[in-house]
């Protein structure tokens, strides 16, 4: 066991805290100090480099149990935490579990560092200055050795580099901190300001902090400083000659080429685009360039778009405008087709691969919303009197009736937000979503409860804005799980409600292809099926909207012939779900009950 060890200051480099070692120790030579701390390595230990390393663990193993643990030394006195501030959260926690454990986990490291530049290591004179003024030392702070920081990001001062042999692993030499600093230089670069500034944000996230790869606010950034390549009409491309150029006139080629290398390919763009880059060096560097704040890459609120904006001083009323004068102002080629759209849910309709008598779509996400097709016009006093719309569809001599209720989805997520905390930490715990970890409790019997989902007001049959939701049959042996499930079971007896309303005015609907977020859940999906007694076929999570207007502007462009061929190549089916007879009795057992609710909250007052 180790006679003493010095206590670590905070932010101190590992690699300090030998050298202090072996400075307070008296012992004549550096290899000899190494040798007592580190019996059994027969080369020098690893205790220069600024990741987590075996030489942590073995100090560790020769304190008195709790002086030092591992986790500490991992994220307090090295760079892992800041060099994964692009890895996924799972992946990174998997590796600080695993160091922690006493895996040596440098090769997995290595790969994930391997741009990691060796330099000398650097300090701030006037950091130095007040460590031996509070503390009676100086020590090496592990956040000056982020490679590209320039300045101290306390004092703003230029950092200055230690008199190091660069022929020589740092392991194998003792470097120490200059008993005299060199003058303090102030005289600095706005961007490089900047860049200590944001290189000091992420160095000091917490480490659970991830990068959000939904929100693209890089390519946003990228879009908005003029950088994707001309005519590229769904802005992903980016001008990756462009991009370099700007970088090296801001940064200078050394040190672009130490970050991106020789250029910056089109595939190296796609991957940094999608954030599947693990440097944290290249996002800075884009950053910087690009304007963005340190938060920008890890917060949920999209970066605003300057087409955008540019499109709102377009559509001002009274301005006359060519289509050369537009395509000018908004970047894009004089030569691109403007296509006429449609409503959202004729959209998801056409997107899902709805062609014909009988089918419709389900799409579920905030508010639930069947939309049905039909190619002779229905009864429509009666679908007026029960409040649903009958408007075109594409296809030519054919309709689609909106059949929705204002919580779908939306009622899940109140469930979540107001009961579901603790179920909410659990499944994160389980690399899950709440619904995902909730899906799987739920079985596959009805919950025996009725919920009435007019929490938002009641949509069609009935369109009160009035109407109150309800929750029917509670005991005190009601659990989460079976309120939960009621709720699911609440929005599709509204379903079928309103499947029953179209029926009577001849609107048959025998197959339904569900889309959104609520399609991925597959007790869902079959308890629809046995509720509406209809086969459902899946589309998953599709953005079935969205592949609507690209099949529209597929044919209008001429890359389809029509949207039957579009639809052919595009539409992807999923699994089908088919009603069972068994569970469809027990189901209309409640929902002849639940077909009463709306008339006796109203009766009530309710």
């Amino acid at each position: 066991m180790i006679g003493f060890f010095p206590t670590l200051y905070p932010d101190e480099l590992w690699y300090s805290a030998i050298a202090r070692f072996y400075i307070h120790s008296g012992i004549a030579y550096w290899s000899d100090a190494l040798a007592l701390l580190f019996p059994n390595h027969t080369s020098y230990p690893k205790v220069g480099d600024l990741m987590p390393n075996e030489t942590m663990h073995q100090i560790v193993k020769q304190l008195p149990y709790d002086v030092l643990n591992l986790r500490m030394l991992a994220l307090g006195h090295s760079l892992f935490s800041f060099r994964m501030r692009f890895i996924p959260l799972k992946q990174k926690k998997r590796y600080l579990e695993q160091f922690c454990a006493g895996e040596n986990i440098q090769s997995a490291l290595l790969s994930l560092t391997k741009k990691l530049q060796e330099h000398p290591l650097r300090y701030c004179p006037l950091c130095v200055q007040e460590d031996r003024d509070r503390f009676g030392e100086a020590f090496w702070h592990t956040e000056h050795q982020i490679w590209l920081m320039p300045l101290c990001a306390k004092h703003l001062c230029r950092l200055q580099s230690a008199d190091q042999k660069n022929s020589m692993p740092l392991s194998r030499q003792l470097v120490q901190i200059p008993l005299r600093t060199s003058n303090v230089s102030s005289e600095t670069h706005v961007w490089e300001r900047e860049l200590t500034f944001l290189l000091h944000q992420w160095y000091q996230m917490p480490f659970e902090q991830e990068a959000n790869t939904q929100t693209f606010n890089l390519s946003r950034a990228v879009e908005n400083a003029g950088l994707l390549l001309s005519g590229n009409v769904n802005r992903r491309s980016w001008d990756t000659d462009a991009l370099y150029d700007r970088l090296t006139k801001q940064f200078g080629s050394t040190t672009v080429k130490e970050v991106f290398g020789e250029r910056i390919t089109a595939a190296h763009a796609r991957r940094l685009r999608k954030m599947e880059i693990a440097t944290p060096e290249e996002y800075a560097l884009l950053s910087i360039l690009l304007h963005m704040k340190p938060e920008a890459l890890f917060e949920d609120e999209p970066i605003l778009l300057f087409i955008f904006e540019k499109m709102k001083t377009l559509s001002t009323s009274g301005r006359i405008l060519t289509k050369a004068a537009i395509a000018e102002e908004l970047g894009l080629s004089p030569e691109v087709m403007v296509v006429t759209g449609c409503h959202d849910q004729v959209a998801a309709s056409l997107g899902t691969g709805i062609m014909k008598d009988g089918m419709a779509v389900d799409g579920t996400g905030t508010v639930e919303c069947i939309t049905s097709m039909f190619s002779r016009k229905p009864d429509t006093a009666k679908l007026q009197k029960s409040n649903y719309a009958v408007v075109p569809y594409v296809l030519p001599d054919s309709y689609v009736c909106y059949a929705f209720s204002f919580t779908g989805g939306a009622l899940l997520k109140w469930f979540r937000d107001q009961f579901g905390l603790l179920e909410t930490i659990v499944a994160k715990q389980c690399g899950m979503n709440f619904y995902e970890h909730m899906n799987q409790k739920l079985g596959d019997v009805p919950s025996g409860l009725l919920v009435l989902p007019y929490f938002a007001g009641a949509a069609a049959p009935y369109m009160d804005i009035d109407a109150k939701g309800a929750i029917l049959g509670l005991s005190l042996d009601t659990t989460a799980e079976e309120i939960y499930r009621a709720l699911l079971e609440g929005v599709t007896y509204e379903m079928l409600l309103n499947l029953e309303r179209l029926q009577e005015a001849g609107v048959y609907i025998n197959e339904l292809r569900a889309t959104g977020g609520g399609a991925t859940s597959e007790v869902w999906l079959q308890m629809k099926a046995d509720i509406l007694n209809c086969k459902i076929i899946t589309l998953g999570n599709a953005q079935s909207g969205t592949l609507g207007c690209i099949m529209l502007a597929g044919v209008a462009c001429g890359l389809y012939e029509n949207i039957q061929q579009a639809q052919k190549k595009l539409v992807k089916l999923g699994k089908e779900y088919y009603p069972r007879s068994e569970q469809h009795e027990i189901y209309m057992h409640y929902y002849n009950v639940y077909k009463k609710i709306y008339a006796a909250t109203k009766s009530i007052g309710i």
